[in-house]
């Protein structure tokens, strides 16, 4: 699955430039069970 949506998120800040990593911070936790399988897949 290459997109899930989890919901609102807000901006909290962004590093570097090439590539860009963005953190967010999530208004509803992520579910266990999205988790659990997203453990499994790496």
């Amino acid at each position: 699955m290459p997109y899930l949506f989890l919901g609102a998120a807000d901006y909290v800040r962004h590093e570097g430039a090439r590539p860009m990593n963005v953190i967010w911070r999530l208004h509803t936790p992520i579910p266990s069970d999205y988790l659990r399988l997203a453990r499994m897949a790496s």
